[in-house]
């Protein structure tokens, strides 16, 4: 069915589906992120989390008990979790699966699933570091077990072949954030509203600290539920409304 149509079941016409996700989560951006999830909470939205087992040679998320115990909490209340690769740091000026041959991406995806496994989280959810994967990544996904695949311009079912054509729009995560380009989103966002096109946006941890850009992402959220938009997840092609889980927010964040 197609977002503007009515939905039977609910007795209204179904708005802009509303996707919000958020990567780079680590010790240095554990609280930032918390407060950030605590504060959609208060606007209906469960925001995905972009998790992986490694961010650089320094961390890991098996050495980061607070980090770790925070995601498995989120988990055990609904949230969705997307494997954002095995190490979600940049390579260089490349993004960890932007080039990759078959071969190297079951490798690596291979050897993320079984750490995030041996740590209590498993997850048929797939999105790349900086969004960027290539088509070698997106071939090998449906044999490791994943189902949803979300790149820079669309979100894949890999069991059923569906691609909904929704660009994420990003504030860091290799999109900058620049006044302009916040300007950008915020034109983008409302153009999608205007035509009930679904919307998907997305936040690094480490510029949630920034006041401004923080601002004007909330900001933008606000327009678009003011709007109507419904709060959605990557675990439905084509993106669509579906009730969000009730997410504890600041809870062991500390």
């Amino acid at each position: 069915m197609a977002v503007s149509e009515v939905s039977e079941s609910q007795g209204r016409v179904t708005r802009s589906p509303l996707v919000v996700s958020v990567s780079g989560l680590r010790d240095d951006t554990l609280l930032d992120v918390a407060r950030f999830v605590a504060a959609l909470h208060q606007r209906g939205i469960s925001p995905s989390l972009l998790v992986a087992p490694h961010s650089g040679k320094d961390w890991a998320l098996r050495n980061a008990p607070a980090v770790l115990d925070w995601v498995l909490h989120r988990a055990n209340d609904g949230m969705e979790i997307v494997l954002a690769g095995f190490d979600q740091s940049v390579r260089g000026r490349s993004a960890e699966f932007s080039s990759l041959s078959a071969h190297e991406a079951r490798l690596r995806l291979t050897a993320a699933t079984r750490q995030m496994r041996a740590l209590g989280i498993e997850t048929d959810i797939f999105a790349p570091p900086k969004w960027t994967m290539s088509p070698e990544t997106l071939e090998v996904l449906p044999d490791l077990g994943f189902r949803i695949a979300a790149d820079r311009n669309s979100v894949h079912d890999l069991s059923t072949g569906a691609v909904d054509p929704t660009r994420v729009l990003a504030l860091g995560e290799g999109f900058g954030g620049a006044r302009w380009w916040r300007r950008a989103v915020r034109g983008s966002v409302q153009r999608s509203l205007a035509k009930n096109r679904p919307i998907r946006l997305s936040v690094a941890a480490t510029r949630l600290r920034e006041h401004k850009l923080r601002g004007d992402m909330f900001s933008i959220i606000d327009e678009a539920i003011h709007a109507g938009a419904q709060p959605a997840r990557y675990g439905q092609v084509p993106l669509g409304y579906h009730s969000q889980p009730q997410v504890a927010g600041l809870r062991d964040a500390s």
